[in-house]
């Protein structure tokens, strides 16, 4: 069976708050969640891709809506910077429309996303209001992307 996990990550892949703010922001989410297995909040050497889980599909362009089964691969394989252990440059050029975009801005159907750091409870028993959300956001001191996911 499935553990879902409750996450939350930058707007800006690149972001990183400091320390102080990620322990903050794990006892804050801790205590909204009691029943949670775990929190935990950590950053990371880079920028690294957070799949959904059980509800993987290939994102579409956010300029045409064309599908990316053809190139997303590449484009990601050539993002990825293996000493470093984290995606470098997310910049593209959409084959299907020409577009200069970030693969982070691509559609992720299944919410699919990349980050620098996570924030995130494993069997939450429950979720954040928007209220929470927002407090949140000015302790990280970012705007965030919450996703439940199936792992």
């Amino acid at each position: 069976m499935a553990e879902t996990y409750l996450q939350f990550v930058p707007v800006d892949p690149a972001y990183q708050p400091s320390l102080a703010a990620l322990e903050e922001a794990r006892e804050l989410l801790e205590s909204i969640l009691p029943q949670a297995r775990e929190v935990t909040a950590g950053n990371y050497p880079g920028i690294q891709f957070f799949d959904s889980g059980q509800e993987w599909e290939y994102p579409t362009c956010p300029h045409c809506g064309a599908g990316s089964e053809d190139w997303f691969q590449h484009a990601m394989e050539h993002a990825w910077n293996e000493s470093e252990g984290a995606y470098h440059d997310l910049s593209i050029t959409t084959p299907c429309c020409n577009s200069n975009i970030l693969l982070s801005q691509l559609h992720f159907p299944g919410g699919d996303r990349f980050a620098s750091f996570l924030l995130e409870a494993s069997s939450p028993w429950g979720d954040t209001t928007p209220a929470q959300d927002l407090q949140l956001e000015t302790i990280l001191g970012s705007k965030l992307i919450k996703k439940l996911v199936a792992r």
